[in-house]
């Protein structure tokens, strides 16, 4: 974690601390089975607080383009109906005005379950 020299401003008050993105919680590779829901957590820390973007073979994925697939307040991304075109590379970025940190993850897709 990168942090950021304390500096006193000119009126004598001392700055506020800023830390690179890192990540708490990164996804890790996964099989889902087809038709079913995944939320795969995202979530990183820093001053200030990082944007998180997801993309999936290094395409940015779009929220809500396919409406199935959603990137949640906390950073995690929702697919719901999970289908074979689903399956791939995806990355999470996390980053802040310090820098960026990424992870990979591969999404695996399996035929829907037999009862």
């Amino acid at each position: 974690m990168c942090i950021h020299p304390l500096q006193f401003s000119n009126d004598g008050l001392l700055n506020t601390l800023i830390y690179t993105a890192a990540f708490n919680v990164a996804p890790s590779d996964i099989v889902v089975v087809k038709n079913q829901t995944l939320v795969w957590d995202c979530q990183a820390t820093g001053t200030p607080r990082p944007i998180i973007i997801w993309k999936k073979n290094r395409t940015d994925v779009n929220p809500g383009f396919p409406s199935r697939v959603t990137i949640l307040a906390n950073g995690s991304l929702m697919i719901i109906n999970v289908r074979e075109e689903d399956e791939g590379l995806y990355q999470c970025h996390a980053s802040n005005r310090l820098g960026e940190h990424v992870v990979q993850a591969a999404l695996v897709i399996r035929g829907e379950k037999k009862y």
